[in-house]
């Protein structure tokens, strides 16, 4: 039989573990944690116990457990992806005995790289599992480390991209002096084994598919294999379901059914809200939900002189003095007597001015003409021009004080208010942000054709956080870089989301288990007096700290050079120059 695998040094973990006690929170890399009694959770499985009964209690337990296993799993992928398979599945045995879980001792472990099999058997002593059932309710006549073995049987699903179920056939609660687990891919699992008695194997397979879409990118052959095909392309449908797809701009219900009402009627809108709320965004979703297939034409009444906006909005009449041969040709064989405007280009569809406030008031009285009649005048035209479309506008500032001052036409805004909603600031409705960065991050993994990446915990509490100046426009911005430096492979963190922020000191564990402050951005002292005492050059440790880096990003140049802090082409200039010039 072939000796136990030994477990790798844990100092990457364990640099991982910081305690921000500015900001009163733990992290294990970019996952919040949270230290809390031993007592506290044995009380708490006990009251599961006495509420749910035994097989619900472990039932939560299990998947609760499971959950957390597979969030682990993509964490090893991240930390250890340039390393052998054992050392980087090593990696959730030893996280869970720094997080406190047990000590955990690999007795055997076979992972088939061909067939994508798993068996393996563990040793967990000290399991605070048992421990607190032990304290709180006395002895147990069956093993009840519940929620360690959903974590045994999640995280090595994860690793492996398949169900792997583990089964405790030793329990430190029921008298034995250490608690012992197996476990094997489900398909190696007799078919009656007890072991399907425990889990709710549907739910699993739901939990494990959803970690699958985030960990597709294989670690070595046979190892991980993706849980589809390939990148998905779906494109959200606007149109599907309004509720879904408009509820991301903060509106009520009563104003979801009062837009998709005034779109079908061709009434006007007015969509008021601050820079970068959504409101061309909604206009578009609006038109591909009561106009698609007609024309979208837009606007924007800022920045144009009173002349230049009344021939962009409403066209110009063809001048006689400018009048070519040439000229009027191009003008008889589109059919017009002049240049058309943004009205007419909108026929039989909708338009949309963005910023209507800086529409000047004489051109207001235009707008407000056509809409009564469904007729305007063109720049300079005598003879009334026939349009149809309806009219979407856009405004940040508040018409009704600009009417009050006489800036804004009182029966333009009249015309405009009978279909009116306000699109409230981010930094109002942030609760709902999670959702808003889901629905995202998942159009921008469509848009280039990216694995639908998963925003890290940390990542999460630093967009919560952020002032948010620019709305859901600048949300969108940071999410999409994230997606293109990212490439859909890794879970997005707050590097990627603001490269340039900076890191701050923290306090973190030594390999003894007490705390110290840590500079992130200085070598810890005892690597630094090895690295001197070693007769290594400085040279050699770029060279090696390269080499590296790039293995660990398996090849990818731009992976390795955002983990060093360089751009590509320094790292690729790095990586030659050391090339020519080995150390001797």
């Amino acid at each position: 039989m072939a000796s136990p695998p030994k477990l790798p040094p844990d100092h990457d973990l364990r640099q991982l573990l910081r305690f921000s006690l500015d900001e009163g929170s733990i992290w294990l890399g970019s996952r919040r944690m949270v230290l809390v009694h031993a007592e506290s959770l044995g009380r708490l499985r006990k009251a599961l116990l006495a509420r749910l009964g035994r097989d619900e209690a472990r039932s939560m337990l299990l998947s609760t457990g499971f959950s957390s296993g597979l969030r682990d799993a993509e964490f090893a992928r991240q930390l250890r992806g340039g390393q052998s398979g054992d050392d980087i599945f090593l990696v959730g045995p030893q996280l869970h005995m720094i997080e406190g879980a047990a000590q955990v001792r690999p007795v055997r472990q076979e992972i088939d790289r061909d067939s994508g099999q798993f068996v393996g058997e563990f040793t967990w002593h000290h399991s605070w599992e048992a421990y607190a059932h032990l304290q709180m309710m006395g002895r147990s006549d069956e093993p009840v480390c519940w929620l360690l073995l959903g974590y045994a049987s999640g995280y090595t699903s994860g690793f492996m991209g398949r169900l792997v179920l583990f089964q405790e056939t030793g329990c430190a609660a029921t008298g034995a002096p250490h608690c012992h687990i197996l476990g094997k891919s489900a398909e190696l699992w007799d078919e009656g084994a007890q072991v399907f008695q425990l889990y709710d194997v549907e739910q699993l397979e739901s939990l494990l598919q959803a970690s699958g879409r985030r960990m597709a990118d294989p670690l070595t052959p046979g190892l991980h294999q993706p849980m589809d095909s390939g990148p998905t392309t779906t494109v959200i449908d606007p149109a599907a379901d309004l509720s879904q797809t408009m509820g991301e701009y903060g509106l009520l219900p009563a104003q979801l059914t009062m837009l998709e009402r005034a779109a079908h009627a061709g009434i006007p809108l007015l969509l008021q809200g601050e820079f970068g709320t959504g409101k061309q965004t909604l206009a578009r979703r609006l038109h591909k939900l009561a106009a698609s297939g007609r024309p979208f034409v837009m606007l924007d009444c800022q920045g144009l002189d009173p002349d230049a906006l009344d021939i962009q909005l409403f066209g110009e009449k063809m001048r006689s003095d400018l009048g070519s041969t040439m000229h009027a040709a191009t003008h008889a064989l589109a059919g017009t007597t002049g240049r058309t405007g943004r009205i007419e280009q909108a026929e039989g569809g909708m338009l949309y001015l963005h910023n209507i406030e800086h529409l000047p008031l004489l051109l207001q009285d235009k707008l407000l003409d056509f809409l009564r009649h469904g007729e305007f005048l063109r720049h300079q035209g005598q003879m009334p021009v026939a349009a149809h479309c309806q009219l979407i506008a856009a405004s940040s500032a508040n018409l009704e004080q600009l009417a009050q001052q006489g800036q804004f036409r009182r029966e333009l805004l009249l015309r405009l208010q009978t279909v009116q909603v306000t699109l409230p600031p981010l930094r109002e409705r942030m609760h709902q942000l999670p959702v808003l960065a889901e629905t995202l991050l998942m159009q921008y993994a469509a848009k280039y054709k990216a694995l639908p990446p998963s925003l890290s915990e940390h990542a999460l509490q630093t967009l919560m956080h952020q002032p948010w100046a620019g709305n859901l426009s600048e949300l969108g911005r940071v999410l999409e870089r994230a997606v293109l430096l990212t490439g859909g492979q890794d879970m997005i963190d707050t590097r990627h989301l603001f490269p340039l922020m900076p890191e701050h000191p923290h306090t973190a564990l030594t390999r003894h288990g007490s705390l110290t402050e840590v500079d992130v951005r200085r070598l810890p002292g005892e690597l630094c007096a090895t690295l001197l005492s070693s007769g290594v050059t400085l040279p050699d440790i770029e060279s090696q700290l390269l080499e590296f880096a790039v293995q660990q990003s398996r090849g990818n140049l731009a992976a390795a050079a955002r983990q060093l802090g360089l751009t590509r082409p320094q790292l690729a200039y790095r990586l030659q120059r050391s090339a020519q010039n080995p150390s001797s």
